[in-house]
């Protein structure tokens, strides 16, 4: 009977999948509720395995699916008053107490129950649907277990070798962008996933186990960073980049800080030119995606260790920032290039990039929104702290401009704080 209902689950879990708004879904749930209570009627005890089959199955059905998740009420406007009186008769079968409980009784099972992608799963089988149901209903169970067996599933579905498919490779890259952020599953994630992830991003050789080696060799983000023309390489790159933002979010949370000794400086110093390229998106909250990852990345240096190079290319695709269309994003740079300020080793900032970067930044010190302004009167503090060098450059422009302001208040008062330091 266990067998006869998960085939019949499998079925209708592959059509809807494969037709996402099937004629006949509302008759599919009824029938399916009806089998679950003519199932638990039949009073059979169920081994572990046969529960983790029932569960597989209702993992499977997008009703069941939104009925688990922790958002869910009764009262919301996908509530199923047959998928919800099914839930209420199962947990009372099962002595459950809630929704999350009943899922977990069988979460290991269930997880191990997934097949070894070859080289990957199609987006509309049964293998992925789970794999995605189970992200979303436990984020916590799957990332403590993320290093043993999500790995080497997940991460294969993210990489353009092994899943040439771009919109399936968006999917894959949302799903993990899902765990990475999920509230369950931050402070969960040990450290060793942490640094891996981001140094996934290089190919480098790890000393890992043997189930994560290929898995985290082949790399997560950017691989897919790389620019191609067309909408879907925008939707990959913007993709690619939350899920290294929802990385560096999970790496900042007091459980597992992220720091110089989990990741060295190498891979940081690798991602930035990526970065750098990113901040010209056309997509406005790509670039802002890309400053928020930048200012995290730079502050994880330590000061005046930014290479030569890196401070050539950044400076100016920061500094561009300040015109752009969004205040956001301009608030972002301002921030962005403090930090760049910071780890920039005084005799890389030369008199021509002082000079481009002060001429740009005092332009916005006069900006009509007051909460630009504060934030480029920061930065430029924070230029003016760099050197000996900048201090006199800064104060002879800002000298210079303060009276062609419609408000030269600021201006004189960055005078009169660099006169005093």
């Amino acid at each position: 009977m266990v067998t006869l209902f998960c085939h019949l689950a499998e079925v209708s879990a592959e059509q809807r999948a494969s037709c996402p708004m099937p004629f006949n879904a509302d008759a599919a749930d009824i029938c399916l509720c009806y089998a679950v209570r003519n199932l638990l009627r039949l009073r059979l005890e169920l081994d572990e395995l046969s529960l983790a089959k029932l569960m597989r199955s209702l993992l499977l059905l997008p009703s069941f699916t939104n009925a688990f998740l922790p958002t869910y009420t009764q009262a919301s406007p996908s509530s199923n008053y047959m998928v919800n009186q099914s839930l209420v008769i199962l947990l009372a079968h099962f002595g459950q107490s809630s929704r999350a409980d009943f899922v977990q009784i069988s979460f290991d099972a269930v997880i191990g129950l997934l097949p070894k992608p070859n080289p990957c799963y199609e987006i509309h089988t049964v293998s992925w649907l789970l794999l995605s149901a189970l992200v979303h209903i436990c984020p916590g169970a799957v990332a403590s277990v993320f290093d043993t067996v999500l790995a080497p599933i997940l991460l294969v579905h993210v990489h353009p070798c092994s899943n040439p498919n771009p919109e399936a490779r968006i999917k894959a890259l949302s799903l993990l962008h899902t765990l990475m952020c999920a509230l369950d599953a931050q402070g969960k994630f040990s450290e060793f996933t942490i640094a891996t992830l981001i140094e996934s991003m290089f190919q480098k050789e790890h000393n890992t186990p043997v189930l994560l080696t290929r898995a985290f060799e082949i790399g997560a983000v950017l691989p897919n960073l790389v620019w191609y023309t067309g909408r879907t390489a925008n939707s990959t790159r913007k993709a690619a980049l939350a899920v290294l933002h929802g990385v560096l979010h999970s790496a900042l949370t007091p459980s597992t800080g992220l720091s110089m000794e989990q990741t060295g400086i190498q891979p940081i110093l690798r991602l930035l030119p990526v970065l750098g390229t990113s901040l010209d998106e056309y997509d406005t909250s790509s670039r802002e995606i890309s400053l928020s990852c930048l200012t995290t990345l730079l502050n994880c240096l330590p000061p005046t260790s930014l290479q030569l190079n890196s401070v050539l290319e950044l400076y100016p695709a920061i500094v561009k920032r300040l015109d752009d269309s969004l205040d956001d994003i301009r608030l972002e740079a301002c921030a962005t290039f403090s930090a760049f300020a910071r780890v920039t080793p005084p005799n890389a900032l030369t008199e021509t990039i002082l000079e481009y970067c002060i001429e740009h930044f005092l332009v916005h010190l006069d900006d009509a929104n007051v909460n630009v302004q504060s934030a480029v009167f920061q930065a430029l503090l924070t230029i003016g702290s760099v050197g000996p060098l900048a201090k006199v450059m800064l104060s002879r422009k800002v000298s210079e401009i303060s009276f062609s302001h419609r408000d030269p208040a600021l201006a004189i008062r960055l005078l009169n704080v660099l006169n005093l330091s």
